[in-house]
C-alpha cells in the first residue's frame, strides 16, 4: 500500500522582506506545525521521502512537523509545488520509486486541486485546505501508476 499525505503549511505571516517565497510561520503556525506532526507521528513511522515547496514558511513547516513527530525524513525542494503546478506535483508522485509514503508539504490552491486529482471527481477530498491540515491517500497501485482517480481519500489531519 502507498500513502501520500499532501500537506497544505501552517499559519504564515502576512509580509516579509522579499516577497511572498519569504514569508516564516507566525507564532501560531508554528504551534500548528508541531501539533500536525504529533497527530501524524503514528503514520510516519515508515520510510518516507517529503516534497517540499522551496517557500520558507513550507520548509518551516515540513521541518517543525518532522521534530515534532520525532522522525528524520529526507526532503527534496521541489519548484513545481510552489509555482501551483498540479501536473507537476502528480509526475514527481509518480518518480517516488522506493518507500512507502510520499508527503507533499505546498499551498492552496495546489494542495486541494492535486487532492480532487489524486481521488477522482467522486472521491470525497476537501474542495478547500486550511492551513496546517493534511489530507490522506492511499492505493494498492505502485507509485508509477499514480494518476487522476488512481488514489483513495482516507482521513484529514489538522494541526
Amino acid at each position: 500500500m502507498n500513502t501520500a499525505i499532501l500537506i497544505r503549511h501552517a499559519h504564515a505571516q502576512d509580509l516579509a522582506a522579499g516577497g511572498d517565497r519569504f514569508r516564516p510561520l507566525s507564532n501560531r503556525g508554528r504551534r500548528q506545525a508541531e501539533n500536525l506532526g504529533r497527530d501524524l507521528a503514528p503514520r510516519l513511522a515508515q520510510p518516507a521521502l517529503a516534497l517540499v515547496s522551496p517557500a520558507v514558511r513550507a520548509q518551516e513547516t515540513f521541518e517543525l512537523l518532522s521534530e515534532a513527530a520525532g522522525v528524520s525524513i529526507p526532503s527534496r525542494t521541489v519548484e513545481a509545488i510552489y509555482g501551483y503546478e498540479v501536473d507537476g506535483i502528480l509526475e514527481v508522485i509518480r518518480l517516488c520509486g522506493e518507500g512507502s509514503l510520499v508527503l507533499v508539504v505546498g499551498h492552496e490552491p495546489l494542495i486541494s486541486d492535486a487532492a480532487w486529482q489524486l481521488a477522482g471527481p467522486d472521491g470525497g477530498a476537501p474542495v478547500s485546505v486550511p492551513t496546517a491540515t493534511a489530507l490522506v491517500f492511499e492505493s494498492e497501485l505502485p507509485w508509477d501508476q499514480w494518476q487522476i482517480g488512481a488514489a483513495r481519500f482516507r482521513e484529514t489531519y489538522q494541526g
